[in-house]
Parts: structure tokens; C-alpha cells; sequence
């Protein structure tokens, strides 16, 4: 009889365990999915592109005219930009200038070469606006995407006064989201130096993981994650 109690405790007991566990289980994945879906609305599906001609004679690229039921919803385009060209003066970054039609030209170029790989960025409508509340990130993706442009005559002085700009950012605390992702970018995509040895980015990574941290972007609850951060963005 007491050998028969003793069981029936252990099963108890191990019963309410495994509901403690089924318990907390449950509590991630809703936690997982809730996230998910929150994502999922700040960077929406990107349509497939095909080559269009603008009002200025250019190719650029343009969302599919594609009518399937994945793309009838009418996904955006994360560079979709609206500005008046002739109203829209050149970028400027010290000595290096940037007219408003190579920087679309590079920015286009972005979205279809390197956002796939850093898929972490808000859509873009004006750039104008862009370059004046985003100084850093604005002349990340230029610097990175210049790069791989053999005809970009200011490729060494825009690296150059890219270097600088992002130094004076980085002597101060970061508070702002979009610089952190310009530094972050940065490490994903280098510039080629003469050894690995002198290679940045694992110094920079460093410095954005810390950034992030201080900035509460490493927390787990949505309402934290949007809510109570202190980077301003």
C-alpha cells in the first residue's frame, strides 16, 4: 500500500513538471511568432525588379509587373524615392560632391546588391530627407557601394572623408539607430586593406554590440523593444 502512494506521487509529480515545461514551451513560441509578425511589418517582402526607363532616359529598376498572388498584395520597394530632382541640391561630404542622380544610381544599386545580405533597414522615400537626418548611414551605403565603381573618380577621398565623418560619430556614445546600423554595415562590408591584421570590423562589431546594449536593443519584450529604448531613431 505505501509502495503504491509512493508511485502515485512520482507520477504527480512528474506530471506537473512536464506541465511546467509544456508551460514555458508554449510561452516562447507565442513570444517567437509575436516577434516574427513585428518584423515581418517593419521590413516588408521586397517584389521582384525589372529594368524601366525614367523620365530622364536612365535604365533603372522598378518592381515586377508581375500579377501573381505573391505579389498582389503590392509589397513596397525599400527605395522608392520621391524627390524633385531640379529641387534636390548635390550631397556634399567635405571636398566630395554627389549629384542627385548618381546617388539614386547608387542606391539603386544597393538595394538590389547588398540589402539582401543586410536586410536590417527601413524603406526609404526621400533622399534628401534621408542625408539630412541620417548623415552616417547615408554615406555608408555610398562609400560601400563606390567601391565596386572601376568609373567613381572620388572612390579614395570619399573612403577617406567617409573615415573621418565616422570617426567623429564614433567618439561619442551612440544613441542613434541608424548610426549604429552605418557602423554595423561597415563591417559587413570593409574596404580592402593590406592585411587582415588591419582590418576594423572586429573592433567596430565590438563597439556596435555594446551600443546596442546601452541603447536596449538586446531586449526580448516587444513593448521594450519599441518602447523604452533610449536611441533615438
Amino acid at each position: 500500500m505505501h509502495s503504491m502512494c509512493v508511485d502515485r506521487r512520482r507520477l504527480q509529480n512528474r506530471s506537473g513538471f512536464q506541465t511546467v515545461l509544456l508551460a514555458n514551451e508554449l510561452e516562447k513560441e507565442v513570444e517567437r511568432l509575436q516577434r516574427a509578425q513585428t518584423l515581418e511589418q517593419i521590413l516588408p517582402a521586397r517584389p521582384p525588379v525589372s529594368e524601366t526607363v525614367d523620365y530622364h532616359g536612365n535604365s533603372v529598376r522598378s518592381p515586377s509587373d508581375d500579377t501573381s498572388p505573391s505579389t498582389a498584395a503590392g509589397p513596397t520597394r525599400w527605395f522608392q524615392v520621391q524627390d524633385e530632382p531640379l529641387h534636390t541640391p548635390p550631397f556634399q561630404l567635405n571636398e566630395v560632391g554627389l549629384s542627385f542622380h548618381h546617388a539614386v544610381t547608387l542606391f539603386n544599386d544597393f538595394e538590389e546588391l547588398y540589402l539582401p545580405h543586410f536586410a536590417i533597414l527601413e524603406p526609404i522615400t526621400s533622399l534628401r530627407d534621408f542625408a539630412q537626418q541620417n548623415e552616417l548611414l547615408f554615406w555608408a551605403i555610398v562609400a560601400v557601394v563606390a567601391r565596386g565603381k572601376s568609373d567613381f573618380s572620388q572612390r579614395s577621398a570619399l573612403q577617406s572623408a567617409f573615415d573621418n565623418l565616422l570617426g567623429r560619430v564614433c567618439r561619442e556614445a551612440i544613441q542613434s539607430l541608424t548610426d549604429l546600423q552605418a557602423v554595423l554595415l561597415t563591417c559587413a562590408c570593409p574596404p580592402r586593406l593590406r592585411g587582415s591584421e588591419r582590418d576594423p570590423s572586429w573592433m567596430r562589431l565590438g563597439m556596435a554590440i555594446n551600443a546596442a546594449r546601452q541603447m536596449g536593443i538586446d531586449k526580448q519584450q516587444d513593448e521594450v523593444l519599441f518602447g523604452a529604448r533610449r536611441a533615438r531613431h
